[in-house]
């Protein structure tokens, strides 16, 4: 999913994904298997996944509020506070909790340093940068607005939610960098859904489900929260030719069973291109967008 722009950096603690690292370790600790007794167990691996973004978040969270409630006091002060916020939430070997105490006071730090923003001048220089090639939407590869588009109508183009918009694939308030592996163009749509969100799994996936093959009952159900997450479960790209949406011939997408004689529900429907449709390769689908 990542389209890497160049920025000059020279603080490199400001790029640091330490964030990542916390999930990492975090995952390394969470060991929660999908019962043996589900068939696909394949399809809930997103159980896992949620814990420890559910974790992440509320270590930073709490972390945040335990440095705000002791702002004035001395800086061990501050770091005890963390300490004592990581033991609320987890209790792992001591070497464990010392990494997370560490990593989490990078991540505070930083948030309350608005540290991950981009300068003026980085910010320009990818914007002009992702114009200048006409980048489309990492996520849902939908076409974007950037403000000089001489060919559509530029309020037609705002009402669309598609202003160009930088995304930071890892959260800054999750403790996301501002590196440029962690930069992306998106949409304003896709955005907003994004929010501090740290995966698909994060969104209510389990109550996407139809009985019905009536398009517009389905559509319903898949509304644009849960289609979001299904184009992000899929990395922005094509569950049947794998070529990424932002790079195929149009905007066409299609709702697609992996199994037609199942229901309409997240873990069984995908995503599919305009191109594949054209190209005989779907044996059903659902337009859900021109």
């Amino acid at each position: 999913m990542r389209r890497e722009y160049r920025i000059r950096e020279e603080a490199p603690d400001k790029a640091t994904n330490w964030g990542e690292q916390l999930w990492t370790l975090l995952a390394s600790e969470v060991r929660l298997e999908v019962p043996t007794f589900i068939v696909d167990r394949e399809a809930y691996d997103f159980v896992r996944t949620r814990l420890v973004n559910h974790l992440l978040s509320r270590l930073v969270v709490r972390a945040k509020q335990a440095r705000a409630a002791n702002a004035a006091l001395p800086d061990e002060t501050r770091a005890e506070a963390i300490r004592r916020a990581v033991d609320d939430v987890i209790a792992l070997p001591e070497e464990r909790q010392a990494l997370i105490s560490y990593l989490l006071t990078r991540i505070v730090d930083r948030i309350e340093r608005r540290g991950a923003t981009l300068t003026a001048v980085q910010k320009a220089r990818v914007t002009g940068f992702a114009r200048a090639r006409r980048h489309r939407c990492y996520i849902c590869g939908r076409r974007l607005f950037y403000g000089d588009d001489a060919v559509h109508d530029p309020d037609e183009e705002k009402e669309a939610f598609r202003s160009f918009e930088l995304d930071h694939l890892f959260p800054q308030a999750r403790g996301g960098g501002r590196g440029s592996d962690n930069l992306a163009a998106c949409c304003e749509s896709c955005n907003k859904y994004k929010d501090v969100n740290l995966s698909f799994a994060d969104f209510p996936i389990e109550m996407s489900q139809s009985p019905s093959l009536n398009p517009v009952q389905v559509a319903k159900v898949f509304d644009g929260r849960i289609k979001f997450a299904l184009l992000w479960r899929q990395g922005g790209a094509c569950a049947r030719c794998g070529k990424k949406f932002h790079d195929t011939a149009d905007e066409r997408l299609y709702l697609v069973r992996r199994d037609v004689d199942d229901a309409y529900h997240f873990t069984n429907v995908q995503v599919a291109c305009g191109e594949c449709e054209d190209g005989d390769m779907l044996d059903e689908g659902i337009k859900i967008r021109d």
